[in-house]
């Protein structure tokens, strides 16, 4: 499968909000995903999307999904099913959306704080509604260059505002409730990062346990990321407020995303639109399900797949292919190649 164009437990309210919150509207398509992505609030949407796999990745829990509004490449951090291309899916259940990459990752219902970019060390603010009991937390962190720093602090029912205590945070398999103290790790490094990579994607220098989000098990100063991921503690309901303090971006995620897969029917992929490099796209063509020929340019490798330009005369266009590539780069280049998939248009008016 190629993709081609610019691809680009807990009760939880959305960040900022309360549970007297009036309901906001449901996703019922997948425009709304590609609009909400772009948007990045971190709100809390019920989903009722219906639509056709067209691929699905064999290492990741990620599939690309298209219906009548055009195409998207999704990444769901609790699929609770495998998929097939070709099935018809129903997704129900609520969660934000979140734009990392080419990919939109839905259901992340528990996203509370969103700290992410380039920047000196600067706090974030988010509030929830927790039960009691031990609810999953993840903290994402990177630093690109330069100084770095990381703190997440809590308050909340008759709490006073304090760093979370080694106490108050658990790792153990999700399946068991024999769990002790501390966080599970994984460390990456990366060159260039700008924003929060696609961790999920990546694969980990190092691994282990920490007591709590600390950045001592790091391997280097610069280029380097972490995923903490364990239970914390919640001693009674209520709204709790987080404050997510770092240097470069990071994430704070509390809670478990509740968006269900539910497989409904099985058909042929449609038959794609035929397109040419360099075609303007209207508003119905953008993430359509596309064929384009070209000659490739210029070969890039990427995470996972790579990408490629491609040129008809003086036109070119940029394709990520999402699969995993046997071919070498030498023998793509100056080839003629046939890709299909979801053809987008850039996200903002370029000169």
């Amino acid at each position: 499968m190629v993709f081609a164009g610019g691809l680009a437990g807990a009760e939880a309210v959305s960040t900022g909000q309360t549970s007297t919150a009036a309901p906001l509207p449901a996703i019922t398509n997948l425009f709304q995903i590609r609009q909400l992505g772009l948007q990045n609030t971190g709100t809390s949407h019920p989903i009722r999307l219906e639509g056709q796999v067209c691929w699905v990745s064999p290492t990741h829990r990620t599939f690309a999904m298209m219906d009548t509004s055009g195409g998207v490449i999704l990444e769901m951090e609790w699929l609770n099913q495998p998929l097939s291309i070709g099935q018809r899916v129903r997704l129900t259940g609520a969660g934000t959306v979140l734009k990392t990459g080419n990919i939109f990752r839905i259901g992340v219902d528990g996203l509370v704080v969103d700290d992410d970019g380039v920047h000196p060390m600067t706090e974030r603010t988010g509030a929830v509604f927790l039960k009691a009991g031990r609810i999953p937390i993840q903290v994402e962190w990177f630093n690109g260059t330069g100084p770095f720093g990381l703190e997440v602090n809590c308050e909340g029912p008759d709490l006073p505002r304090r760093r979370i205590n080694d106490s108050e945070l658990f790792r153990g398999p999700r399946e068991t409730t024999s769990r002790v103290n501390g966080l599970d790790y994984r460390c990456y490094e990366g060159s260039e990062w700008t924003e929060l990579p696609d961790f999920n994607g990546l694969k980990p220098v190092k691994t282990g346990t920490v007591d709590n989000f600390d950045l001592a098990v790091r391997t280097r100063d610069e280029g380097v990321g972490f995923q903490f991921s364990g239970f914390f503690d919640v001693p009674r309901n209520g709204i709790y407020k987080f404050h997510l303090i770092s240097d470069d971006g990071s994430r704070l995620s509390v809670g478990e995303p509740n968006v269900q897969v539910e497989v409904i029917g099985q058909s042929q992929l449609p038959v794609p639109r035929q397109m040419f490099i360099g075609q303007l796209l209207d508003e119905a063509e953008d993430g359509s399900w596309s064929q384009i020929e070209g000659k490739v340019t210029q070969v890039w490798p990427a995470e996972e797949g790579l990408r490629m330009e491609l040129s008809v005369g003086l036109a070119r266009m940029e394709v990520e292919v999402t699969d995993k590539v046997e071919r070498p780069e030498s023998v793509l280049m100056n080839s003629l190649v046939r890709v299909t998939g979801f053809c987008q248009g850039p996200a903002t008016p370029t000169d």
